[in-house]
């Protein structure tokens, strides 16, 4: 029986003024039917009618959320997602003193790119952790952190994740008590006398639904099953009312020299600029190991066919499955093979497409091949 983490939804009340607004001139569309109606039982039954349709088929309707394999994915939901390709792989690996090591049943959750439009999530990896995926609309990022434990409890994120604070977005715990920046999970609000630390990161990565099927036939993809399809209609608007400052962003940037749906890698130093790596200059059956610059920032591009890393280092060479230079080596996800330090990873974007991400980085500089 596939081991399937447990998903709570998080609620957004923002659609409800608008339907309330619906329902009020409905009822009064009805109303004014039966104006001319002796039967007070009629001017009474038809509102009661309405609210309680209202109540219960809107508010209290099922959103079936799941995890399922690969092979059981509706060939109906595999269409859906093909029409709307990008998605968005979780891997969780993490060791850590105050959690122990940490690993996702079947390796990695798939979850369609559209469905984190809707709304954010908070998933479990068993009774006592749990993780927060968030989707930002300002930047077109996407975060996930380990949730932290006070006084051994598991902090509950609030409903409200992704607010704005002093222009930047940030999560928040249910009580308001602690904030985190969202882009780094660095706690920047604690209003008790209790520590509590910074939120641990969750690898990411993006991709395109053709390259997943056949990378990762293992994990686990998301499934969403709505009864009541209005309500996930109004859900959506709400969220998107909320966010309107930030849309906008589906005409992509204005820079032609690659086309509009060429995926990309992308890499972004803050202060020193960005650059894409077209997913077509690279051979998914090879090891690749480009040195680069951007800015003042000198570094390492590695792409082995399942992702893509860039490191604060040159002069790498790759033999016997390590990162190889001198005396030293270090596995591809950076990890010493010996008593010395990590290599310092550069933040990396894989599989986006071309279009979203010149939207908001429109200086972005694109790899040119020799």
């Amino acid at each position: 029986m596939t081991n399937k983490p447990f998903l709570i939804r998080i609620t957004s009340y923002s659609p409800i003024f608008a339907l309330v607004g619906f329902f009020i001139w409905l009822a009064d569309l009805v109303l004014r039917s039966f104006e001319n109606s002796s039967s007070d039982v009629v001017k009474i039954t038809i509102p009661l009618i309405l609210y309680l349709f209202t109540r219960y088929a809107f508010f209290y309707n099922v959103i079936t959320d799941s995890f399922k394999p690969l092979s059981e994915v509706s060939q109906d939901y595999t269409k859906f997602i093909s029409d709307d390709p990008e998605l968005v792989i979780v891997h969780v690996n993490v060791k850590d003193s105050r959690f122990g090591s940490i690993d996702l049943p079947h390796g990695a959750h798939v979850i369609p790119l559209r469905n984190l439009i809707a709304g954010d999530m908070i998933l479990s990896i068993n009774s006592t952790k749990k993780y927060s995926l968030s989707f930002c609309l300002l930047f077109n990022s996407i975060h996930a952190y380990l949730l932290p434990f006070l006084d051994g409890k598991q902090i509950e994120i609030s409903s409200n994740q992704g607010s704005m604070l002093n222009g930047n977005k940030v999560l928040t715990d249910k009580r308001g008590k602690f904030i985190w920046q969202q882009f780094n999970g660095k706690l920047i609000h604690n209003s008790t006398n209790k520590k509590v630390n910074d939120l641990i990161d969750i690898r990411i990565t993006r991709a395109i639904w053709s390259h997943t099927m056949e990378l990762y036939r293992d994990a686990l993809f998301y499934h969403r099953k709505v009864n009541f399809s209005i309500y996930f209609f109004f859900r959506s608007i709400g969220k998107l009312v909320k966010n309107f400052n930030h849309l906008g962003f589906s005409r992509g940037g204005t820079n032609t020299s690659l086309k509009k749906k060429i995926p990309i890698i992308g890499i972004s130093i803050i202060g020193e600029g960005q650059k894409a790596y077209p997913y077509e200059m690279f051979n998914p059956n090879e090891i690749s190991i480009l040195e680069d610059k951007i800015g003042t920032i000198e570094f390492s591009f590695i792409f082995n066919g399942l992702g893509a890393y860039a490191y604060k280092i040159t002069g790498l060479h790759f033999e016997d499955n390590l990162l190889n230079k001198e005396e030293k080596s270090w596995s591809l996800n950076g990890v010493a093979n010996g008593e010395y330090e990590n290599l310092v990873p550069l933040h990396i974007t894989e599989h986006a497409y071309w279009y979203l991400w010149n939207k908001f980085y429109p200086n972005t500089e694109i790899y040119k091949v020799n």
